[in-house]
């Protein structure tokens, strides 16, 4: 968006595909990573720090899901599910992310099934 506002990518930057969809040219792709690349090395605030840059940012923050995930740190499911519309399941020793809608249907088809059965 920040592109086409500043009036950086003309039409000539996009093509028009046979199902009415626009797609990138090559030279409008270069000038989206290359915006992309400089905002990614814009410095922003994170833990009252200014110096940080947001690719050092969103690197930690993967680095601290990672380490949750495999169980290096404690993780709440409400917390997973804020952040990733995900549940985490325990199955034996291992665990699975499934999204939040598919577990809670998976748990309601077995409460009906139980209720079936009685």
């Amino acid at each position: 968006m920040n592109l086409i506002e500043k009036g950086v990518m003309d039409s000539k930057d996009f093509i028009r595909t046979e199902s009415f969809s626009l797609r990138l040219r090559p030279t409008g792709a270069r000038k989206v990573t290359d915006e992309f690349n400089s905002l990614m090395n814009s410095k922003v605030e994170y833990r009252k720090k200014k110096k940080n840059f947001w690719k050092s940012v969103l690197l930690l923050k993967a680095r601290k899901l990672s380490h949750q995930l495999v169980g290096r740190q404690a993780i709440s499911r409400i917390y997973l599910m804020k952040l990733t519309g995900m549940i985490l399941i325990k199955s034996g020793k291992s665990f699975r992310l499934r999204p939040t809608f598919a577990a809670a249907s998976r748990r309601l088809d077995a409460l009906v099934r139980r209720v079936d059965k009685i």
